[in-house]
């Protein structure tokens, strides 16, 4: 809880106070700029903001600090590097959090349309694979190319390497300060910090700025990302195969998805385990069993599958019964599940019960899901700061006038395809435009 002086200087708070207090024991001066508007987080949603900020009014004195080295880092992974811009069919239903129609007035401001008609006035020319839309030059680098270059053409400020560690309202603006002392004060703050995902360890990321300034947060959950199987999936590392997974909630079938699936040496992975895998994180997170089922025939019934299993020739060995049908590490797997007849017998032993259960197996393979990777192998975080608390026409927060906040920090997430990026570049250009109205020079 946060305790106020009522006759602090300059709106300052008693921690913010014994803060510049222990700054100065440590021989660390504090160095204060002044913009009218201070971006903090210098990924997607954030260079989008400032540059919108800065088209909206180009006489303000617009800054974006940024923690890394330098801005962008995380558009640089996008689309494995490839930066999948957007997507052509942009829905609500493409979007989870608490109230996922938070997203309506943003992608409606800067529809999918308008933001390549954005990226191209920038020279970024489109190219589109199974609607999933990517620049043609497919490398993640030329739009974080033409992001800086759009930035340093409107006059605005990167400060890299600066980790904001303390946001507070002081008057009708803000002070913002860096672990290393730093102290920008501001008219508006844009946060654009962007969630946890992709981070190594748990760390608390930036919530606790919103959160210190009466924001409340949801729980967090790593989300595209891998799933981890009870069951030991070593013997079948690295197959890949094309079919269905399904996700079960305590035996309830919530969602499928159809794609390639890989094996790994924990558990599961692919573009379908990814789509899936916010259901899984959330509810094994709540303690509920969680299975993923696979097909691995998906164009086949399982009576076609069984009928076929029938004519096989089974005067070969059993691990030779499958060959021609199913990858061979993976049909040894199958046949291991079925009957504990060493794979040198002769697969005659294999009755029709036996074919049966494999039909069914091959159908919907069942595996107990236990948890995810760990958050640096997710692209995602389910949850964040609560969107009831910001218009979602202006993306400004209802609590503290002046604030504004963006992309993957509120409790706002979407599906893979380029959804994610596609709400960084909406609400980064919704929070600029309104945080520069208004706004005088100085």
């Amino acid at each position: 809880m946060k305790i106020h002086i009522a006759d602090c200087k300059n709106g300052e708070d008693v921690v913010y106070s014994l803060y510049k207090k222990q700054l100065r024991k440590r021989g660390v001066l504090m160095h204060t700029k002044e913009y009218d508007i201070l971006v903090i987080g210098g990924g997607a949603s954030g260079l989008v903001a400032a540059i919108f900020a800065a088209e909206q009014n180009p006489r303000l004195k617009i800054g974006v600090v940024e923690k890394n080295g330098r801005v962008g880092k995380k558009i640089l992974v996008t689309g494995n590097g490839r930066c999948n811009l957007s997507n052509t069919d942009i829905r609500v239903e493409n979007y989870h959090g608490a109230n996922p129609r938070f997203v309506t007035s943003a992608l409606h401001q800067l529809d999918g349309v308008a933001t390549l008609d954005f990226f191209e006035g920038l020279g970024v020319m489109a190219w589109t694979e199974e609607g999933k839309i990517y620049p043609y030059s497919l490398q993640a680098s030329s739009v974080l190319d033409v992001l800086r270059t759009a930035t340093a053409m409107r006059g605005i400020e990167e400060i890299c390497e600066f980790d904001c560690v303390h946001l507070q309202k002081a008057g009708e603006g803000f002070v913002v300060c860096a672990k290393d002392g730093r102290t920008f004060r501001a008219k508006r703050v844009i946060a654009a910090c962007g969630s946890i995902a992709g981070i190594k360890g748990d760390e608390g990321g930036s919530y606790g700025l919103l959160e210190w300034l009466g924001h409340t947060r949801t729980a967090l959950y790593p989300s595209l990302v891998q799933l981890k199987t009870r069951e030991n999936t070593a013997s079948v590392k690295g197959v890949k195969f094309m079919g269905t997974a399904c996700v079960y909630v305590d035996g309830t079938m919530q969602q499928e998805e159809y794609g390639e699936i890989l094996f790994t040496d924990y558990g599961l992975s692919g573009p379908p385990i990814f789509a899936l895998s916010r259901i899984a994180s959330v509810e094994t997170a709540a303690g509920r069993k969680v299975e993923i089922g696979l097909n691995l025939m998906s164009d086949k019934t399982k009576d076609e599958i069984y009928a076929h299993l029938l004519n096989r020739n089974r005067h070969v060995p059993l691990e030779g019964f499958l060959i021609g049908m199913l990858h061979k590490l993976v049909a040894v797997r199958l046949l291991k599940e079925i009957t504990d007849q060493k794979m040198t017998a002769q697969a005659t032993v294999l009755n029709g019960t036996h074919l049966y259960r494999l039909a069914e197996l091959i159908c919907d393979w069942r595996f107990e899901i236990t948890g995810t990777n760990p958050w640096s192998a997710a692209q995602v975080c389910a949850g964040g700061i609560c969107t009831e608390e910001f218009n979602p026409s202006t993306m400004e927060s209802k609590l503290v006038q002046g604030l504004y906040c963006t992309g993957e920090m509120l409790d706002i997430d979407g599906d893979c395809g380029g959804y994610n990026l596609q709400w960084a570049w909406s609400s980064g250009a919704v929070a600029g435009m309104h945080a520069a109205q208004g706004l005088g020079v100085r």
